[in-house]
Formats: C-alpha cells, sequence, structure tokens
C-alpha cells in the first residue's frame, strides 16, 4: 500500500473515546493555546462525542474568565445551541452553564423560545437562572473558602512545630494531618 494512501487512513475510535479524552486532559490542563483545536473540534462532521467533548472542555477553559477571547468562545458556544444534533445541543447548554457567564443568558432564551424539545428547553432555563442567580460563580467561592480553611489549619500545625523547634523542645511533633474532606452527596 503506498504510504500516501496510508497517511490520509486515519483509524478512529469507537465512540470517539480518545479524542473525548484527549480534549479533557486538554481542559485540565489549563492551556489556552488548545482553545483553537477544541474550537475546530466542535465543527460540523467530527463524530458526535467528540464534538461535545469538545464543547465541554472549552467551557473548562474559559470558565470564569471574562476577556475577548473568553468571549469569543462564549459565541461559539452559543451558535451550537442552533446545532442540527440534539446532543450537541445540550453538551452546548452545559458548557455555557460551565463556562459560568450571565451574558449567555439572552441566547439561551432564544433558544427556549425557538425549542421544540422539552428536555432541551427544560435544561436551558435552569441553565439561565442558574446564570441569573450566580450559582457557579458561589461554587467556586465556597470551594475556595473550604480550601482556605485547610490551609489556615495546616499553617496554624506548622507554626506550633516551628514554635517547638525555637523553644529547644527535644520532643518530636507529629505532622498535621490533613482534614478529611466531605463526601458529596
Amino acid at each position: 500500500m503506498p504510504a500516501s494512501s496510508f497517511a490520509r487512513r486515519r483509524r478512529e475510535s469507537f465512540t470517539d473515546v480518545i479524542r473525548q479524552h484527549a480534549y479533557r486532559g486538554l481542559a485540565e490542563a489549563r492551556d489556552d493555546s488548545a482553545i483553537g483545536l477544541l474550537a475546530e473540534g466542535t465543527a460540523w462532521g467530527h463524530p458526535t462525542q467528540g464534538r461535545r467533548a469538545a464543547a465541554g472542555a472549552l467551557a473548562q477553559l474559559i470558565r470564569g474568565r471574562r476577556d475577548r477571547e473568553a468571549r469569543d468562545v462564549r459565541e461559539k458556544l452559543e451558535l451550537l445551541l442552533g446545532d442540527r444534533d440534539f446532543r450537541v445541543q445540550a453538551a452546548a447548554i452545559d458548557a455555557l452553564g460551565v463556562a459560568g457567564d450571565a451574558a449567555s443568558i439572552p441566547a439561551l432564551r432564544r433558544m427556549i423560545d425557538r425549542e421544540l424539545d422539552g428536555r432541551l428547553r427544560r435544561r436551558a432555563k435552569e441553565v439561565a437562572r442558574d446564570l441569573g442567580e450566580g450559582a457557579p460563580l458561589a461554587e467556586d467561592v465556597k470551594r475556595l473558602r473550604d480550601e482556605l480553611a485547610e490551609l489556615r489549619t495546616i499553617t496554624g500545625a506548622l507554626r506550633e512545630r516551628l514554635d517547638a523547634l525555637d523553644a529547644g523542645d527535644q520532643k518530636p511533633v507529629k505532622a498535621p494531618k490533613k482534614p478529611k474532606k466531605k463526601k458529596k452527596r
């Protein structure tokens, strides 16, 4: 088989699972240089599962940001609200919720007005309501408060150890234990 025909053929993974995980990994890496690749991954013609994962990864990358690049990504996600694929539309709604930008509320309201599928309309209403109330921001604030409390506990234990060393105490002091995390329900 000639090399040129081999290069044109590529083997796709079942349900595009490799691409999905690659997109999620790019989002976890918080590397803004991946935005172009992820935006391209949402285009019509790619497998649905990969498009959904790309939309979610884009949302994670712009979460809490309000710069021009974040606005462009938000607008790209808003365009996906009108996609031909139901699952991509649902992923776009969820992605706008993750992004947490209240500027997407008008696009969600337009979708609610024109959409016939009750599942999409209900989810868009929920996300618009949450964005209006600032729910994603509240979750971030709660997480930061929990992290701050944990850091204060660790800092207090370290201060005690330093004070014991300064006082010349020869007793060994145990390392501070991390507080147990609360289980999510």
